[in-house]
């Protein structure tokens, strides 16, 4: 009688002295794991917030001279010819003066990106962008936002999988 009494304070010692030795650390911690998860999820779908106009729509931004660069504005806004390094997508990403500011949560101007096929549109695109006296800037955006995009989606799977490395070796011992 004695034993088991002994046996049970020992066994609640053990666990953590509630019941069933509940593990409230790992329950937050896998919590916050699991929101990083989201958030990440969140901010990739997102992706820039930029607008996807069609061509048309574009060349006729352009004419009406709605499309702005301006290297010395924060961010700066400049006129790209961006092609990924794992696909064969070209889009044309820039900026452009939109009709209401209050749409555009008061911003003047908003981003967008106009999917194009150079080899069926680059003589169409060469003359727009003559007539609106335009041209493209050399950056190296897509490099720079690859380790972003890696760091951001896979750093919180890598976190939860940590925490659940945690959370099982306190239940084995």
């Amino acid at each position: 009688m004695q034993n088991d009494n002994d046996r049970e304070s020992r066994d609640r010692q053990n666990n953590g002295g509630g019941e069933g030795g509940f593990n409230w650390k790992g329950i937050v911690l896998l919590s916050i794991a699991l929101g990083l998860i989201g958030l990440a999820l969140y901010t990739r779908g997102n992706a820039g917030g930029s607008d996807e106009i069609p061509y048309q729509k574009f060349k006729e931004l352009a004419v009406a001279k709605k499309i702005v660069v301006d290297e010395k504005s924060l961010p700066p806004k400049y006129l790209q010819l961006v092609q990924r390094d794992n696909s064969k997508k070209i889009y044309i990403a820039g900026w452009y003066e939109v009709e209401n500011p209050a749409k555009n949560k008061g911003q003047k101007y908003a981003r967008f990106r106009t999917p194009v096929i150079l080899e069926f549109a680059k003589e169409d695109l060469d003359e727009t962008l003559k007539k609106a006296n335009l041209t493209f800037y050399e950056q190296d955006t897509e490099e720079a936002e690859g380790w972003m995009t890696i760091l951001s989606f896979y750093l919180p799977f890598l976190l939860l999988i940590f925490l659940l490395y945690l959370l099982f070796r306190h239940q084995i011992r």
